[in-house]
Parts: C-alpha cells; structure tokens; sequence
C-alpha cells in the first residue's frame, strides 16, 4: 500500500527533489495500472546511475508505487539510462526522466525551492511516459 509523500520524507530522511520524482512516478504507475494491494503481476525495473541523489528516485517509487525490492516486484540495475519499466501481462510501460532536468535539481542548493522549480514544469515535461 503506497504512503504519503510525506511518510515518504521521514522514510527517506527529508524531502528532496529525486525523492519527490520517484514518488510522483510511482504515482503514475498506481493510476495506470489500477494498482491495488493484492497486485502480483507487475515488476518493475529502474535503471539509473546508482550514485546520490539519483538513487533517491528509488525510495520515492517505492513509497508511491508499493513495488519493493523486499518483494521482489523491483529490480534496481546501474546503468546510464534514466528510466524506469513496468511490466504487467502484455502491458509494458516506460517512464523516462529528462536528463538536462535532472542535471539542473543537482545544482540546487534548496531542496525546497528544486521541488517548486519542478512543480512549476509540470510532472508531463519531467517524465515522459510510453505505454508499449
């Protein structure tokens, strides 16, 4: 069962920008898939560099998403790509993080003003989402 985004912050330790993409990934995921508790179906695979604060993302989707390595529903790969695939039956989704955006939040120093810069692109020019 996903929790708050803000039991995600205490989960991760505070409330940063990676964490709060990979939670409102997660958030896409739930919604598209009609994610419920009971899900077994679907696995989900993030490739990223797996260095801080990228790897935040993880925390984030786990929170959000209710897909956990504990699960063994999540599969976490090193890897240059910035992304995230969801498989469901025949259903495969991929959500891909823009690069240059995620170069930029690194440059902050205010946590707090990265996630209003975010919320002023808006979530679709953030992730873009492919459903295959």
């Amino acid at each position: 069962m996903p929790i708050s985004l803000e039991e995600a912050a205490s989960f991760h330790g505070h409330l940063g920008p990676f964490l709060y993409l990979g939670y409102k990934a997660g958030e896409l995921v739930r919604k598209i898939f009609d994610l419920n508790e009971s899900e077994k179906n679907v696995k989900a695979i993030i490739k990223l560099p797996l260095r801080r604060p990228i790897t935040c993302i993880i925390d984030g989707f786990q929170c959000s998403s209710g897909l956990t390595l504990g699960k063994l529903n999540l599969i976490i790969e090193h890897s240059d790509e910035y992304k995230i695939i969801i498989e469901r039956k025949s259903k495969r989704l991929i959500i891909q993080f823009d690069k240059d955006i995620l170069d930029h939040l690194e440059k902050f120093e205010n946590m707090e003003e990265a996630i209003k810069w975010l919320e002023s692109l808006g979530i679709s020019r953030v992730l873009k989402v492919n459903m295959q």
